[in-house]
């Protein structure tokens, strides 16, 4: 069976649970008419880079029209985005995309953990009352 090809506008790389996604504007260039949704389109785990501007989930073929637009992400599903995947990734995804994802998954850990350090650092501290080690607010 051959692969469906979708374009996305406006798309940006997503890390969500430790994979690889893109976020984008579906716009459906086989109607007369070409549709436009209200709501961003995610595509399922992304498996491949045929080109620059194309990539590949399982079933589908995704073209990033234009240039990577980076929109904030649900905080509390994806990694921040960092500022060396923005550039690397501005034109499109580049030769060495799997090990700038990698460097990325690496950063994304680290920065989970020293985010759950913090908040065990601040609940401890609330809970013992000393309000040396509070941390300023």
């Amino acid at each position: 069976p051959s692969k469906k090809t979708r374009h996305l506008l406006n798309w940006v790389p997503r890390l969500r649970n430790n994979k690889l996604y893109v976020e984008g504007d579906l716009i459906e260039l086989d109607n007369p008419e070409p549709q436009s949704y209200d709501q961003r389109w995610l595509t399922s785990k992304i498996i491949g880079r045929p080109s620059p501007t194309v990539v590949s989930t399982r079933s589908t073929d995704y073209v990033l029209d234009g240039e990577l637009n980076p929109v904030p992400g649900e905080d509390n599903k994806d990694a921040p985005c960092p500022v060396f995947i923005l550039e690397r990734f501005a034109n499109g995804f580049p030769e060495d995309w799997e090990a700038l994802v990698g460097k990325w998954k690496l950063e994304a850990g680290e920065h989970r953990k020293s985010e759950e350090n913090a908040s065990t650092m601040k609940n401890s501290t609330m809970a013992s009352g000393n309000k040396s080690l509070m941390p300023e607010t």
